[in-house]
């Protein structure tokens, strides 16, 4: 029995099997090279694409809350307030950032179980006789990094008044008669992290309707104020 080497067949079988290789270094720094390129030129559509998320995401979840309110107001037949929990100056956002003290309505204290929640605004009903928290039907919190502005002055304070079938007015925060009622009330929401973005805004008609439309507005002639229009 041959126990030998073939020279001449072991050769021609390594010429029939593929050269196995793995990359080089060069090949390696050069896909790495293109990748971060890539990655470069996407960073920016992938954050415009983010902030117009979390833009549409503020003003609808701010247009729900409004629509809540008027309809919560029809529904139990008394009026409701919308209350910004954490009001801010000196640039006066709706939504104040949630690291002070929630606001409460002169009457009654929010509850523990919605005031842990740091919502962004909530709804009132000074007027129930029922339990505390039936007096609070919703609330809603949003992003920090979401900033809404609105055209109403300090001196309209940061509530808003929906009574059933009837225009929206401002809240008296001494009583709850019945508030000098509101012009249209703008909101313009922006995003805290980004400067020059179109936005959104969010308007209020008086008789509590509200509706979303992209961009600045041209503002309706019975607004007293013009409200922050661009986003900073």
């Amino acid at each position: 029995m041959f126990h030998g080497r073939v020279p001449m067949f072991e050769s021609a079988f390594s010429r029939l099997r593929p050269a196995q290789r793995g990359f080089t270094l060069v090949e390696l720094l050069v896909t790495l090279s293109v990748l971060a390129i890539l990655s470069a030129l996407a960073l920016p559509s992938m954050q415009n694409a983010m902030s117009n998320q979390r833009l549409v995401s503020g003003a609808y979840q701010l247009k729900n809350i409004l629509d809540e309110a008027r309809g919560e107001a029809a529904r139990r037949r008394i009026p409701v307030q919308l209350w910004s929990a954490y009001p801010s100056t000196p640039d006066s956002p709706f939504n104040g950032r949630k690291n002070s003290t929630l606001v409460s309505p002169t009457a009654d204290t929010v509850p523990t179980e919605i005031s842990s929640q740091k919502p962004s605004w909530y709804l009132y009903a000074p007027d129930q006789t029922a339990a505390t928290a039936s007096k609070f039907p919703q609330y809603l919190s949003i992003s920090d990094n979401v900033q809404i502005t609105t055209s109403l002055t300090a001196a309209q304070g940061r509530a808003i008044r929906f009574v059933p079938y009837g225009p929206i007015t401002q809240v008296d925060v001494s009583a709850t008669s019945n508030g000098t009622p509101l012009p249209v009330v703008v909101f313009r929401v922006c995003d805290r992290k980004l400067s020059g973005e179109p936005g959104y805004t969010v308007v209020l008609n008086q008789n509590g309707i509200a509706r979303v439309e992209k961009g600045p507005i041209a503002v309706p002639a019975d607004t007293t104020s013009t409200g922050a229009q661009a986003c900073a």
